[in-house]
Protein backbone atom coordinates (compact mmCIF):
# COMPACT_ATOMS: atom_id res chain seq x y z
CA UNK A 1 0.00 0.00 0.00
CA UNK A 2 1.35 3.44 -0.98
CA UNK A 3 1.81 5.93 1.82
CA UNK A 4 1.92 9.73 1.66
CA UNK A 5 4.28 11.14 4.26
CA UNK A 6 3.71 14.47 5.96
CA UNK A 7 6.39 16.85 4.80
CA UNK A 8 5.08 20.02 6.48
CA UNK A 9 7.68 22.69 6.92
CA UNK A 10 10.34 21.29 4.62
CA UNK A 11 9.37 23.37 1.59
CA UNK A 12 9.80 20.26 -0.53
CA UNK A 13 6.87 18.06 0.46
CA UNK A 14 3.15 18.49 0.98
CA UNK A 15 1.39 18.50 4.35
CA UNK A 16 -0.93 15.57 5.14
CA UNK A 17 -3.48 16.06 7.92
CA UNK A 18 -4.61 13.56 10.58
CA UNK A 19 -7.37 12.31 8.24
CA UNK A 20 -4.75 11.46 5.61
CA UNK A 21 -5.87 14.33 3.39
CA UNK A 22 -3.44 16.41 1.39
CA UNK A 23 -3.44 20.05 2.55
CA UNK A 24 -3.43 22.66 -0.21
CA UNK A 25 -3.74 26.41 -0.37
CA UNK A 26 -5.19 28.36 -3.25
CA UNK A 27 -6.21 31.87 -4.22
CA UNK A 28 -9.21 32.35 -6.48
CA UNK A 29 -9.98 35.26 -8.77
CA UNK A 30 -13.16 35.79 -10.69
CA UNK A 31 -12.69 35.79 -14.45
CA UNK A 32 -12.91 39.57 -14.77
CA UNK A 33 -10.25 40.14 -12.09
CA UNK A 34 -8.03 37.63 -13.86
CA UNK A 35 -8.50 39.54 -17.14
CA UNK A 36 -7.82 42.89 -15.46
CA UNK A 37 -4.59 41.48 -14.00
CA UNK A 38 -3.66 40.38 -17.53
CA UNK A 39 -4.40 43.95 -18.76
CA UNK A 40 -7.38 42.89 -20.90
CA UNK A 41 -10.36 44.17 -18.87
CA UNK A 42 -12.05 47.37 -20.09
CA UNK A 43 -14.75 49.95 -19.47
CA UNK A 44 -16.41 51.18 -22.66
CA UNK A 45 -18.69 54.21 -22.61
CA UNK A 46 -21.19 56.15 -24.67
CA UNK A 47 -20.26 59.35 -22.89
CA UNK A 48 -23.12 61.68 -22.01
CA UNK A 49 -26.09 61.52 -24.38
CA UNK A 50 -28.64 64.37 -24.28
CA UNK A 51 -32.32 63.93 -25.16
CA UNK A 52 -34.83 66.62 -26.15
CA UNK A 53 -37.75 64.29 -26.82
CA UNK A 54 -39.03 60.94 -25.60
CA UNK A 55 -40.44 57.71 -26.91
CA UNK A 56 -37.93 57.30 -29.76
CA UNK A 57 -35.07 54.77 -29.47
CA UNK A 58 -31.54 56.19 -29.62
CA UNK A 59 -28.53 54.11 -30.64
CA UNK A 60 -26.03 55.07 -27.94
CA UNK A 61 -23.28 52.42 -28.11
CA UNK A 62 -21.78 49.79 -30.44
CA UNK A 63 -18.86 47.38 -30.24
CA UNK A 64 -17.58 44.79 -32.70
CA UNK A 65 -15.07 42.25 -31.42
CA UNK A 66 -11.97 42.38 -33.63
CA UNK A 67 -9.82 40.44 -31.16
CA UNK A 68 -8.73 36.88 -32.03
CA UNK A 69 -10.47 35.57 -28.90
CA UNK A 70 -13.90 35.99 -27.28
CA UNK A 71 -14.84 39.13 -25.35
CA UNK A 72 -17.31 38.83 -22.47
CA UNK A 73 -19.88 41.58 -21.93
CA UNK A 74 -20.14 41.16 -18.16
CA UNK A 75 -22.43 44.02 -17.19
CA UNK A 76 -23.85 47.35 -18.30
CA UNK A 77 -24.27 50.36 -16.03
CA UNK A 78 -26.91 52.90 -17.08
CA UNK A 79 -26.77 56.31 -15.44
CA UNK A 80 -29.76 58.54 -16.12
CA UNK A 81 -30.74 62.00 -15.07
CA UNK A 82 -34.20 63.37 -14.44
CA UNK A 83 -36.35 63.29 -17.56
CA UNK A 84 -38.17 66.64 -17.59
CA UNK A 85 -41.83 66.35 -18.65
CA UNK A 86 -41.68 62.56 -18.83
CA UNK A 87 -44.38 60.02 -18.11
CA UNK A 88 -43.65 56.32 -17.92
CA UNK A 89 -40.45 54.32 -18.05
CA UNK A 90 -37.12 54.46 -19.80
CA UNK A 91 -36.35 51.43 -21.98
CA UNK A 92 -33.04 49.81 -22.80
CA UNK A 93 -32.25 47.17 -25.40
CA UNK A 94 -29.09 45.16 -25.99
CA UNK A 95 -28.97 44.21 -29.65
CA UNK A 96 -27.10 41.14 -30.86
CA UNK A 97 -25.16 41.59 -34.12
CA UNK A 98 -26.79 44.74 -35.53
CA UNK A 99 -26.23 45.21 -39.25
CA UNK A 100 -26.48 48.96 -39.78
CA UNK A 101 -27.82 52.33 -38.74
CA UNK A 102 -26.29 55.75 -38.29
CA UNK A 103 -24.63 54.70 -35.02
CA UNK A 104 -22.39 52.38 -37.07
CA UNK A 105 -22.06 54.47 -40.24
CA UNK A 106 -21.16 57.67 -38.35
CA UNK A 107 -18.44 55.70 -36.51
CA UNK A 108 -17.84 58.26 -33.73
CA UNK A 109 -15.22 56.68 -31.42
CA UNK A 110 -16.62 55.64 -28.04
CA UNK A 111 -14.80 55.98 -24.76
CA UNK A 112 -12.46 53.17 -23.73
CA UNK A 113 -10.44 52.71 -20.57
CA UNK A 114 -8.32 49.78 -19.46
CA UNK A 115 -9.52 48.68 -16.00
CA UNK A 116 -5.88 48.04 -15.05
CA UNK A 117 -4.60 51.55 -14.37
CA UNK A 118 -1.05 50.40 -15.09
CA UNK A 119 -1.88 49.42 -18.68
CA UNK A 120 -2.36 51.41 -21.87
CA UNK A 121 -3.73 48.39 -23.82
CA UNK A 122 -6.93 49.13 -25.75
CA UNK A 123 -9.57 46.62 -26.83
CA UNK A 124 -9.49 46.19 -30.64
CA UNK A 125 -6.64 48.68 -30.68
CA UNK A 126 -9.34 51.28 -29.96
CA UNK A 127 -11.30 50.64 -33.19
CA UNK A 128 -14.87 49.45 -33.88
CA UNK A 129 -16.18 50.95 -30.62
CA UNK A 130 -18.70 53.73 -31.30
CA UNK A 131 -20.90 56.11 -29.36
CA UNK A 132 -24.12 57.67 -30.58
CA UNK A 133 -26.51 60.55 -30.05
CA UNK A 134 -30.25 60.96 -29.56
CA UNK A 135 -30.78 60.85 -33.33
CA UNK A 136 -28.63 57.78 -34.08
CA UNK A 137 -30.32 54.58 -35.24
CA UNK A 138 -29.55 50.86 -35.08
CA UNK A 139 -30.91 48.44 -37.67
CA UNK A 140 -30.90 44.65 -37.87
CA UNK A 141 -29.88 42.30 -35.11
CA UNK A 142 -32.09 40.95 -32.36
CA UNK A 143 -33.06 42.13 -28.89
CA UNK A 144 -36.13 43.00 -26.87
CA UNK A 145 -36.66 46.44 -25.27
CA UNK A 146 -36.92 46.13 -21.48
CA UNK A 147 -38.37 48.76 -19.15
CA UNK A 148 -36.16 50.50 -16.63
CA UNK A 149 -38.08 51.32 -13.46
CA UNK A 150 -36.04 54.18 -12.12
CA UNK A 151 -35.36 53.83 -8.40
CA UNK A 152 -31.87 55.29 -8.66
CA UNK A 153 -29.87 57.29 -11.18
CA UNK A 154 -27.43 54.36 -11.54
CA UNK A 155 -28.78 50.99 -12.70
CA UNK A 156 -26.67 47.84 -13.04
CA UNK A 157 -27.63 45.16 -15.58
CA UNK A 158 -25.77 41.84 -15.24
CA UNK A 159 -25.39 40.60 -18.82
CA UNK A 160 -22.90 37.73 -19.13
CA UNK A 161 -22.80 37.55 -22.94
CA UNK A 162 -19.93 36.09 -24.94
CA UNK A 163 -18.96 38.06 -28.06
CA UNK A 164 -16.88 35.88 -30.44
CA UNK A 165 -14.53 37.41 -33.04
CA UNK A 166 -16.45 39.44 -35.67
CA UNK A 167 -19.63 39.43 -33.54
CA UNK A 168 -21.05 42.65 -32.15
CA UNK A 169 -23.58 44.26 -29.87
CA UNK A 170 -25.27 47.64 -29.61
CA UNK A 171 -27.22 49.40 -26.90
CA UNK A 172 -30.36 51.38 -27.54
CA UNK A 173 -31.94 53.70 -24.97
CA UNK A 174 -35.48 55.09 -25.20
CA UNK A 175 -36.33 57.98 -22.87
CA UNK A 176 -39.87 58.17 -21.46
CA UNK A 177 -42.69 59.63 -23.56
CA UNK A 178 -43.09 63.39 -23.02
CA UNK A 179 -39.40 63.98 -22.24
CA UNK A 180 -38.22 67.48 -23.13
CA UNK A 181 -34.79 67.26 -21.49
CA UNK A 182 -32.78 64.31 -20.14
CA UNK A 183 -29.32 62.76 -20.16
CA UNK A 184 -27.89 59.25 -19.97
CA UNK A 185 -24.47 57.62 -19.80
CA UNK A 186 -23.92 53.95 -20.62
CA UNK A 187 -20.83 52.07 -19.38
CA UNK A 188 -20.09 48.52 -20.55
CA UNK A 189 -17.73 46.35 -18.51
CA UNK A 190 -16.05 43.85 -20.84
CA UNK A 191 -13.07 41.55 -20.68
CA UNK A 192 -11.11 39.28 -22.98
CA UNK A 193 -11.34 35.55 -22.19
CA UNK A 194 -7.78 35.01 -20.95
CA UNK A 195 -8.26 31.24 -21.16
CA UNK A 196 -8.18 31.62 -24.95
CA UNK A 197 -4.96 33.69 -25.05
Amino acid sequence: MAMIEDGKGTGLRAQVNSKNRLVTESVTFDREDDAISAEVGYQLTSGQVSYTSGGTPAGVFYMKNMEDVDVVLDRVVLMIGTATGATGDWFHRIIRNPTGGTLISNAVPGGISNSNHGSANLLNGGTDIYKGTESDTITGGTGVPLPVHVQSNRILFPIGRRIPKNSSFAIEITPPVGTTAAISVTVCHVFVDVNQL
